[in-house]
C-alpha cells in the first residue's frame, strides 16, 4: 500500500474520518519508457489530489533558445562596434588626406608668391632703369655707390648736385638690401651730430639706428659724422676720407 493511500486502498486522499495530511507531494516515475523524459507529480492539498507532468526536454529547449538569442545579440553588438571603428578610421584617413592637400596648396601659393615677387623686382629694375647712368635701382629707389673717397661734407655736396641726398636709412630692411652692393667697405651715411643731437641731412630726427658696440663715443668731442661698415655704424671725424652713397627719392 502506498505511503499516502488510506486503509480502504481506493487511492483517494484521506477524509475527515481518517488522519488528515496536508501539503503532501508524492513523486513517481512514469510507467512508459520512451525518448521523452518526464516526471509525474501527485499533488494532494487539503483533501484534493491531482497528477501533473513536467517535461525536461521543454526546459532544455527553452534554455537553448535563450542562449541562441544571447549569441545573436552579442554578435550584432560586435558587428555594430566594428562598423563604428571602421567609420572612424575612414574619417581619420580622409582628414589626413585633406590636410595633405591643404599643405600642398599652401606650398603652391607660397611658390607662386615668390615667383610673383621676383617678377615685380624685375619690373622694378626695368622701371628704375631710368636711374642715371652708374646708379643702382634697389627696391623703389635709385642709389649711387661711389668708387672714390671724399670727406663727409664733400660727399654731401656731391649728392646734392646729383639731385639726391647723402644716404638716409629708413629701416634695417633698406640697409640689408644695400649690403650686397657695398660688401665690407666703409661708406659715409647722411647722419651728423648737430647741437648734441643726431640729425639726418634732410633735418629729420634719428628714428632708426644700428650703432656698433660702444658707439657712438665721440672721442675727443670730434666725432660728429657717421660711417657704415658691414651694417654697423660708427661716429668719426668728418674730415676722414670715405666712399659714400647717394640716394634719390
Amino acid at each position: 500500500m502506498s505511503l499516502y493511500e488510506n486503509k480502504h486502498g481506493d487511492g483517494q486522499c484521506p477524509q475527515d474520518d481518517e488522519e488528515t495530511y496536508t501539503n503532501v507531494y508524492t513523486l513517481r516515475r512514469s510507467s512508459t519508457e520512451d525518448t521523452e523524459a518526464s516526471e509525474t507529480f501527485k499533488i494532494c492539498k487539503y483533501g484534493s489530489c491531482s497528477w501533473k507532468k513536467w517535461s525536461v526536454h521543454g526546459t532544455v529547449a527553452f534554455l537553448g533558445v535563450m542562449c541562441l538569442l544571447w549569441i545573436i545579440l552579442m554578435s550584432t553588438i560586435c558587428a555594430l562596434y566594428l562598423a563604428i571603428l571602421g567609420n572612424l578610421e575612414e574619417m581619420k584617413q580622409s582628414n589626413r588626406e585633406a590636410n595633405l592637400k591643404l599643405s600642398q596648396v599652401k606650398e603652391s601659393i607660397e611658390e607662386a608668391q615668390e615667383q610673383l615677387m621676383g617678377k615685380i623686382n624685375e619690373l622694378n629694375n626695368i622701371v628704375r632703369s631710368g636711374c642715371p647712368p652708374g646708379w643702382q635701382a634697389i627696391g623703389f629707389q635709385c642709389y649711387y655707390i661711389s668708387a672714390v673717397t671724399m670727406s663727409w661734407q664733400e660727399a654731401a655736396q656731391y649728392c646734392t648736385k646729383q639731385q639726391s641726398k647723402l644716404l638716409i636709412l629708413q629701416n634695417k630692411e633698406e640697409m640689408d638690401a644695400l649690403q650686397p652692393f657695398i660688401g665690407g667697405e666703409t661708406f659715409w651715411i647722411g647722419l651728423k651730430l648737430l647741437s648734441n643731437t643726431w640729425k639726418w641731412v634732410d633735418g629729420s630726427d634719428l628714428a632708426f639706428s644700428n650703432w656698433s658696440p660702444a658707439e657712438p663715443n665721440n672721442i675727443s668731442l670730434m666725432e660728429h659724422c657717421v660711417e657704415m661698415k658691414l651694417g654697423g655704424w660708427n661716429d668719426v671725424g668728418c674730415a676722414k676720407k670715405n666712399k659714400f652713397i647717394c640716394k634719390r627719392e
